[in-house]
C-alpha cells in the first residue's frame, strides 16, 4: 500500500520546520496514525491513493494533533455557547465523507 501521509509533509504543517518548533512525536505519529486508519476505514486499502485522499488525510491528522497539542479549543468561548466547529467541509469534500460520501446501493 502506498503512504498516504509523508511525515515531512505532516510536520511540515503543522510548523515542525519553523526553528525552535517543540513537536510531539508521539502524539504527531497518533494522529497520523489515526487519520490513515479512519480514510482506511472509509475507502479500503488503495495501492495508490489519489491527491484528493492524500491532502484530506494530511489536513485531517494535521487537525488532530493541534487539537491535542492545544487543549482547550473546543471550550466555550465568553459566555457565548459557541464551540469551535467539529467537522471540516474542505475534510469531508476531500476524503468524500459524511455529507459528500458517494451514494451506496445496499
Amino acid at each position: 500500500m502506498a503512504e498516504l501521509i509523508k511525515d515531512a509533509d505532516l510536520r511540515r504543517s503543522v510548523g515542525g520546520d519553523t526553528p525552535g518548533a517543540a513537536i510531539d512525536a508521539e502524539a504527531l505519529a497518533l494522529a497520523k496514525a489515526a487519520a490513515i486508519a479512519y480514510v482506511v476505514r472509509h475507502h479500503g486499502a488503495l495501492e495508490a491513493w489519489p491527491a484528493d485522499y492524500q491532502l484530506g488525510a494530511l489536513r485531517l491528522a494535521a487537525g488532530l494533533y493541534r487539537d491535542k497539542a492545544n487543549p482547550g479549543t473546543t471550550d466555550p468561548f465568553g459566555n457565548a455557547n459557541v464551540h469551535r466547529r467539529a467537522t471540516d467541509i474542505q475534510i469531508e469534500q476531500l476524503l468524500e465523507v459524511g455529507r459528500f460520501a458517494r451514494p451506496r446501493v445496499g
